[in-house]
């Protein structure tokens, strides 16, 4: 499980693909508001083969896919 806090998802539904180098590695488990922190808190699923690739200076972006603009989260691994 992990957690990403943004001011705005923009559109970003649970049921969102998270993508890792282009490819599908997990799925938005919800989107909910922290009322301490005043963001909107994504929370999402990483499959265990691939999360070793994830780090702790790995960031996540939301991005658009296709020309409906379904939302996405993106993930770039870091170092």
């Amino acid at each position: 499980k992990y957690l990403a806090h943004f001011p705005s998802v923009e559109g970003l539904v649970a049921g969102a693909k998270v993508i890792l180098g282009g490819v599908p590695v997990g799925t938005v488990n919800s989107v909910t508001l922290d009322s301490t922190s005043r963001d909107v808190v994504v929370d999402f699923y990483i499959g265990k083969e691939v999360a070793e690739w994830i780090r702790a200076d790995s960031s996540v972006e939301i991005a658009t896919q296709g020309i409906l603009g379904d939302k996405y989260l993106s993930i770039e691994r870091g170092s």
